[in-house]
């Protein structure tokens, strides 16, 4: 049963990636390409007398996957260097990540949520009354 799932699983992988991905980059394609070929693995081993998971076999599995992980990772690489070029700045920025000051504080408990407790919210209160002091 669990060998039908994953048929399915890289299948509609592939779809996902050809159709839907392949617009923003070539490599989409070779991907949803990968994903057939392990679509098609697990249906030759539920069809076929050979069980393609002994053996000789895995290896060979491996050693294409090896290639597939390779060439997406160099053309992740290849992509990320070209838009760091077209942006100006060949580091990324440390702040990128971060929250705004605003999302943060929106993020925080408060007393008016029902699931809020005052433990919770009682460290924002010493720094909004701790702030009121200073004034």
């Amino acid at each position: 049963m669990d060998a039908y799932v994953y048929m399915g699983l890289w299948f509609v992988c592939g779809l996902l990636m050809i159709f839907r991905f392949g617009r923003e980059n070539s490599i989409f394609y070779w991907l949803g390409a990968f994903f057939f070929f392990l679509g098609a693995w697990w249906l030759a081993d539920i069809l076929l007398p050979v069980n393609l998971f002994e053996g000789p076999w895995p290896w060979v599995l491996r050693g294409v996957s090896v290639c597939a992980l390779a060439a997406a990772v160099w053309a992740y690489y290849r992509e990320k260097k070209k838009t760091s070029s077209k942006e100006g700045t060949s580091a990324p920025d440390p702040q990128e990540g971060a929250l705004p000051e605003q999302a943060a504080q929106d993020l925080a408990p408060s007393q008016d949520l029902p699931g809020a407790s005052a433990e919770t919210a009682a460290p924002q209160e010493t720094e909004e009354k701790a702030a009121e002091r200073e004034e």
